[in-house]
């Protein structure tokens, strides 16, 4: 546990973000789809640690380069490949 709290701060900055978009859907009464800003925010956290600064699927808002939907058809791929081989 405390290895995660060494790095914790690496990460305040996207979980900042994040807080300041739900609150801006908040303040706007405008619903949002909740899984879509978590798995951005993920993204942008896994960034954080990585390279130092995050991604940017917070800021703008969009699954940048399509590296999201990538990865999950590529997932869909594997998973069937993996049951039925080629």
């Amino acid at each position: 546990m405390s290895a995660l709290q060494n790095i914790e701060y690496q990460v305040d900055s996207t979980t900042s973000i994040l807080s300041g978009k739900l609150q801006e859907f908040s303040n706007q009464k405008q619903s949002f789809d909740l899984a879509k800003w978590l798995q951005h925010y993920t993204f942008d956290a896994i960034g954080a640690l990585t390279f130092k600064k995050p991604i940017g699927f917070l800021e703008k808002g969009v699954d940048i380069a399509d590296i999201q939907e990538t990865i999950h058809t590529y997932s869909r791929y594997g998973a069937v490949m993996g049951v039925f081989g080629e």
